[in-house]
């Protein structure tokens, strides 16, 4: 568990808290090796988020 100070809490609100930030991130990634640790992470989430019992959606689980 990450242990964040208020003032890191503060300053990352600030920064991507909203549509302008997240849209400054983004291009701060762009092209970069976080970029590919974002896509893997969001990926894994979603392989996560899955449940791989349901036969409907085994195949898509599967593929991912």
């Amino acid at each position: 568990m990450m242990r964040w100070k208020k003032a890191d809490q503060w300053l990352l609100q600030k920064c991507i808290g909203g549509v302008r930030g997240m849209w400054r991130f983004y291009s701060y990634l762009t092209g970069s090796a976080g970029e590919e640790l974002v896509d893997f992470w969001i990926l894994a989430e979603n392989i996560l988020s899955i449940d791989e019992m349901d036969l409907e959606v085994r195949d898509y689980y599967l593929s991912l």
